[in-house]
């Protein structure tokens, strides 16, 4: 049996114990899509699956584009936060800069 939040919260303490049993039998499992500059929702999404223990060793990760670095990240257990501060400088270049023709 899994246990997963029905509904999203600000506190993940809530998120936590607002839980639904699944027994369906089968397996959960996470994809993030492709998402450019949305990258950084990834790496909240990914933080909060953690820290509320839902994204485990024994969950398949898959993504594309965005999502594949997401996945990567989640693979080799880097900190999403730091991941997030040392992408700034990208995010802050496109800002300026604009995307097109990257």
């Amino acid at each position: 049996k899994l246990k997963i939040p029905v509904s999203f919260d600000s506190s993940f303490q809530s998120m936590a114990s607002n839980e639904a049993e699944i027994s369906s039998g089968r397996q959960l499992g996470f994809s993030f899509t492709p998402g450019g500059l949305l990258f950084p929702y990834h790496l909240g999404v990914y933080d909060g699956l953690a820290k509320c223990q839902i994204l485990t060793d024994e969950i398949p990760i898959v993504g594309s584009s965005a999502g594949s670095i997401t996945a990567a990240i989640i693979g080799i257990g880097m900190d999403p936060k730091w991941v997030l501060e040392n992408s700034d400088p990208l995010y802050e270049n496109c800002r300026i800069n604009g995307t097109s023709g990257r």
